[in-house]
């Protein structure tokens, strides 16, 4: 679901700090960066941006279709990725099914799809999901990475802390890798 004209919104989701902001009642624009990065690393500067454009039909159903891109120009990596993204439902309980594709040929993630979801059964708790496949089509067989995660969300107000757990994988390859779900969300007036 997009902002609402004049929304801000500052969140940090892992090492991924954002900025959005609802441009207009069918428009937000999206500005990141892995911090850390541009320290740690002699070539980490990197800088993502997107933009998503939408509407509802209906009071529960919400259409929706986006560009980013991602640059981190000392190590040479410039990736655009285009798609589009159905939710059912409100703020309160919504399902997401979204998919697209990248516009580089030389990186790995070529379509990827998605499909997540938030329940708030409670005033100030909610849970989460986050379910991915992101596919390489050029190899055979096919090359198909997977994320799946499971989290809940404390609201309030303005703030959401939320936390959980990645479960990462690839196909072909029975090892795992967990990697923690941590984010904060500030709505700013």
């Amino acid at each position: 679901m997009l902002l609402e004209d004049d929304q801000e919104v500052l969140s940090q989701r892992l090492l991924v700090s954002a900025f959005s902001f609802g441009v207009r009642e069918h428009m937000n624009v999206e500005l990141g960066t892995v911090l850390p990065a541009w320290v740690l690393f002699p070539y980490g500067a990197n800088l993502y941006a997107s933009v998503k454009l939408g509407g509802s039909p209906t009071e529960n159903l919400h259409l929706a279709l986006g560009a980013q891109t991602l640059a981190a120009p000392l190590v040479g990596i410039f990736a655009r990725y285009g798609y589009g993204a159905l939710t059912l439902g409100d703020e309160r309980a919504h399902l997401t099914v979204s998919g697209g594709a990248a516009a580089e040929e030389n990186i790995d993630l070529q379509l990827a799809l998605n499909v997540s979801g938030a329940w708030q059964p409670f005033e100030h708790w909610a849970f989460i999901s986050e379910n991915w496949l992101a596919a390489d089509p050029t190899p055979h067989p096919a090359s198909v990475g997977m994320a799946h995660a499971l989290g809940t969300r404390w609201l309030n107000g303005r703030f959401a802390l939320g936390a959980g757990l990645y479960v990462l994988g690839r196909s072909g390859d029975s090892r795992r890798s967990l990697l923690p779900w941590l984010e904060l969300t500030w709505e700013m007036e």
